[in-house]
């Protein structure tokens, strides 16, 4: 195994340095959706520890959280499944071959990032890898120099405390940063605790662009009634480390087009326990997987040509559940070209796209994914506009918890599960005038031989991965309104699921059909001096009724915080959140219990 291995990097080394090269950096003319809640407020408050704290108030993507930002959190985009959802540093999509349980968890401190963006249509298809209905890309933002201290304190017990530090130097820039958090819950049985180191090294003037070495490790350790199963007299428990390390370059100008090329290992080692006051030796996995990936924009005359690749191995390295199945490594690959061009008329600008996205793997049949987008944008009387309509088709394979888990019980595998396939299309407008923006976007995606966990409603602890095809329907509505000292920030967003199960069965279904049918979000912020800012913000959810959820099917979320500045001495910075005010008790996980009020306040040094 170890010979053939090495053999399978070096072919795709050479097939990276192929393929990948001029690389890639971010694709102009394709837009990213900036995320509602990465806004300054969020990122320089407590709630900004990991990606999860930041998509709390994002109506299009809906964070379905096991007992709040310090657990696990499952990412489900415009109404589509966990393990359908992408994620990315710097334009590098991350990978988690299991299960996409583990999607949310990256072991780089926030601090290293700048915009978090939501990206969907032709970005989406173009740039993600094995994703379906959509991803979420952290750019990279500025080392700058400096360094800041933080200590907090909360209810059950919750107290925690970190260190980031920048420093520049010439050509090189270094930032790096540690944290410690620990806590008991809400809940009985919620005990939390987690560490976290990170790096980031950069250096410019390297072959005209940046060089820029990232990683970081995260410990963590959770427990939560019902986690997984659903139910809530069973203490479950999770106990894993993620590493990750990676090399990026990136180069370019408008003119001379953007480059970015970049490699990484992920590394996870997963403990889950079914029962913490027995434990054993089941569910214990461990994973790695390595990828080159590149993307960019080439300028050809009045056209421009974006590129994508992606080149990716993985290996289920050890597992004492997943010994089924037909395989435990597999390698991948994705190369993708978008053409596009702007005219001027009347006054306003139309850009035309087109290309494909080749899709192949080892173990899994090849592809060609068709893309197509056309987008009109223009300016009068002060009010800027865009609107566009896009029709994408996105792919992706099962994990290994799908394929390799035995074929019955509480987790039932099914090998012969292959390629997912969806095609959306997506349209919408957008409006900005002064302080005043806002959105409106429509979509359908039709998804065939989807993954779900289904199980009859009669014997709920016997669950079997089945395929299906759906039918998603939404709309994303969007509001912010800003001024000097007042900010607003409004969301909607309504789903609809069409669903025809594959295999027999099962009537019932876990997570394709566990979905919030309209989502609100709403906050206002106000700065009441020079140095005091209060937040409010507010979520309500609907979901279809489903028969392992005891809570209800509606839950609405009240949050409290406060920033002051400058207190008690300049530099100093006081924090404080209160979550869940009307201690709502609604589970987004059926049968799992929901998280209930707390509260943190923190104080921040700042050097």
């Amino acid at each position: 195994m170890q010979r053939r291995r090495y053999e399978r990097l070096v072919v795709l080394g050479s097939l990276g340095i192929t393929v990948a090269w001029p690389g890639a950096a971010a694709v102009t003319e394709l837009p990213e959706l900036e995320v509602v809640s990465g806004s300054v407020w969020v990122a320089e408050t407590e709630r900004g520890a990991q990606l999860g704290d930041y998509l709390e108030m994002e109506p299009r993507v809906d964070l379905q959280a096991r007992g709040g930002s310090a657990y696990q959190a499952d990412l489900h985009i415009r109404g589509g499944i966990f393990s359908g959802a992408g994620v990315a540093i710097g334009g590098m999509t991350l990978f988690d071959p299991q299960t996409g349980h583990y999607f949310a968890e990256i072991p780089l401190d926030p601090g290293h990032f700048g915009k978090l963006r939501l990206r969907t249509g032709l970005r989406h298809a173009l740039g993600s890898f094995n994703a379906t209905a959509g991803s979420l890309n952290w750019t990279w933002g500025e080392i700058l120099p400096g360094s800041r201290v933080r200590a907090l304190a909360g209810s059950d017990g919750h107290l925690g405390a970190g260190l980031f530090a920048g420093l520049r130097t010439g050509e090189w820039a270094v930032e790096a940063g540690v944290r410690h958090e620990q806590g008991d819950g809400s809940v009985e049985g919620g005990d939390f605790r987690w560490e976290r180191v990170s790096l980031r090294l950069e250096r410019e003037g390297v072959g005209g662009g940046t060089v820029r070495f990232f990683g970081g490790y995260v410990d963590k350790f959770y427990g939560w009634p019902g986690m997984y199963t659903g139910f809530a007299n069973l203490q479950e428990t999770e106990d894993y480390g993620v590493g990750l390390a990676g090399l990026q370059w990136e180069s370019g100008s408008q003119a001379r087009g953007e480059h970015r090329v970049g490699a990484y290992w992920r590394g996870l080692e997963d403990d889950y326990e079914f029962n913490r006051a027995e434990p054993n030796t089941d569910f214990e996995h461990r994973t790695a997987v390595w990828s080159l990936q590149g993307e960019g924009r080439v300028p050809l005359g009045e056209w421009d040509l974006h590129y994508d690749t992606t080149l990716l191995t993985d290996e289920l390295v050890r597992s004492t559940s997943l010994v089924e199945g037909d395989f435990k490594e597999r390698d991948y690959a994705k190369a993708g070209a978008l053409v596009s061009r702007a005219w001027q008329w009347n006054g306003m600008r139309l850009r035309a796209s087109a290309g494909a996205v080749l899709d192949t793997s080892s173990e899994d049949a090849t592809v060609v994914l068709p893309q197509g987008g056309l987008s009109l944008n223009g300016s009068a009387n002060g009010l800027d506009w865009t609107a566009f309509l896009e029709r994408t088709e996105t792919s992706r394979v099962p994990g290994y918890t799908v394929l390799n888990s035995p074929p019955a019980g509480l987790f039932g595998g099914n090998p012969d599960l292959g390629r997912a396939l969806a095609e959306t299309t997506e349209g919408g407008v957008r409006l900005q005038r002064g302080p005043l923006s806002a959105e409106l976007l429509l979509f359908r995606r039709e998804d065939r031989d989807l993954v779900d966990w289904v199980y009859e409603a009669d014997a709920p602890t016997a669950r079997q991965a089945s395929p299906l095809d759906a039918t998603v329907d939404g709309v994303e509505t969007r509001l912010r309104w800003e001024a000097p000292r007042w900010l607003l920030e409004a969301g909607y967003a309504w789903l609809n699921k069409e669903v025809a199960y594959a295999e027999s069965g099962g009537d019932a279904s876990f997570y394709v059909l566990n979905y919030a049918r309209h989502r609100v979000t709403l906050a206002m912020e106000g700065r009441m001096t020079e140095d005091m800012t209060l937040r409010a913000e507010g979520r309500y959810r609907e979901h279809p009724e489903n028969l392992l959820r005891q809570s209800g099917d509606d839950g609405l979320f009240i949050d409290l915080a406060f920033r002051w500045t400058d207190f008690p001495a300049e530099n100093w910075h006081l924090q404080g959140t209160i979550e869940n005010l009307s201690d709502e008790a609604f589970a987004s996980h059926p049968g799992t219990p929901g998280a209930r009020r707390s509260w943190r306040v923190s104080v921040e040094r700042r050097f």
